[in-house]
């Protein structure tokens, strides 16, 4: 849990947006780090004052109606979700204080390659930006990431991701267990009506592989392989736990009375519950008792995922100080591009040129 803290002064923190992202996950983040006296909400800016205001009543924050009246001396951050093609504007909007501002900006930071020009050349006025790419975060791959850190099933030669990860999340998810290096071969193969396959091979022999449709976590997982073991999100891959094989670890959860995942832990599929890599989840728990709409286990991790990203601020080998702009833009387009069989062979990475000069190119034709 985020302990309240004297030693530094909370971050001011201005929303712009005020959609269902916002009022699911930003707000119930932004209020969770306030009561730690983490961050300090200066305000939300909406351009329709008809969906600012009950958003800023319900919340009890300061609406801001216009960006003229804040006093950015006072902002720290600026957290930006608004659909793609407003982030250009949004983020010229702010450009007379971009050099004493950070930003949080949602996924994705830009869809087609003229919001990719405006929104790349103005993003790089900022003192700092940290893209809210946070299914990366969510507790089940952290833990899984920090098991795989810690040596526990050995080298890691592939990751299968089973109707999740859709598109820029997945393969976000994917390279955030190689260190974030690009995939230097991907395919795809169409299987009947819906279903589709999509690799990535990267350096090493690091493969990957995203199995479709995308069913929004109502069902699938994730499947961890390594030359010593098995990380694995199905219960139902205990039965495959032999003697004398390698360990198969299965992810479990528990819940609290109202049904709310309050632990995750990895267990040796046949073997009594280890401590070892395991996660209390007091955030979401907090969250939950919340009053926004969206209470499902999604969104709960996404709040979660949102949190960790938010907490990078202050902790300089949180993964997410690596995930800037050029990786959201390389993980939005490359994963397009290679679902629909247009990249092959990655470009980015044989002839090391400029990604987000290339991606422009590439996304002429997406």
């Amino acid at each position: 849990m985020i302990e309240p803290s004297d030693r530094v002064a909370p971050m001011g923190v201005l929303v712009i947006g005020a959609g269902e992202r916002v009022q699911n996950n930003f707000l119930p983040v932004l209020t969770l780090l306030a009561r730690s006296n983490s961050v300090r909400v200066v305000g939300v800016h909406s351009r329709t004052a008809e969906r600012l205001f009950p958003v800023t009543e319900r919340w009890n924050v300061p609406a801001v109606t216009h960006l003229e009246s804040v006093d950015f001396d006072a902002v720290d951050v600026v957290a930006i979700s608004v659909p793609p093609a407003q982030n250009g504007p949004v983020l010229e909007s702010l450009l007379p204080y971009a050099t004493g501002l950070s930003i949080v900006i949602d996924t994705p930071v830009a869809w087609g390659w003229r919001e990719l020009a405006i929104t790349a050349q103005l993003l790089s006025k900022f003192r700092r930006v940290l893209v809210a790419e946070d299914y990366m975060n969510f507790p089940p791959f952290a833990l899984m990431r920090r098991a795989v850190m810690g040596g526990l099933i050995g080298n890691v030669g592939g990751v299968t991701l089973n109707n999740v990860g859709y598109l820029y999340h997945g393969l976000a998810l994917i390279r955030s267990f190689c260190g974030f290096e690009r995939a230097r071969y991907t395919w795809s193969r169409r299987v009947g009506t819906l279903g589709e396959v999509t690799g990535y091979t990267f350096k090493g022999g690091f493969r990957a592989m995203v199995v479709g449709p995308y069913r929004s976590h109502r069902t699938g997982g994730i499947t961890i392989e390594g030359s010593k073991g098995i990380l694995t999100d199905f219960a139902s891959d205990e039965a495959f736990a032999n003697p004398g094989s390698s360990p198969i670890y299965v992810m479990n959860y528990e819940r609290s009375q109202d049904g709310a995942i309050r632990h995750i832990s990895l267990n040796e599929a046949g073997k009594e519950a280890s401590t070892h890599y395991a996660m209390d989840l007091p955030e979401l728990i907090a969250m939950q008792a919340m009053d926004f709409p969206d209470k499902s286990d999604l969104n709960m991790l996404r709040g979660c995922g949102l949190l960790n990203i938010f907490q990078a601020f202050r902790e300089p080998g949180n993964i997410n100080n690596f995930y800037g702009p050029a990786n959201a833009f390389y993980d939005s387009f490359a994963s397009r591009l290679a679902q629909r069989g247009w990249l092959p062979m990655d470009p980015l990475v044989w002839f090391g040129s400029d990604c987000v000069a290339l991606l422009r190119t590439l996304a002429r034709f997406g």
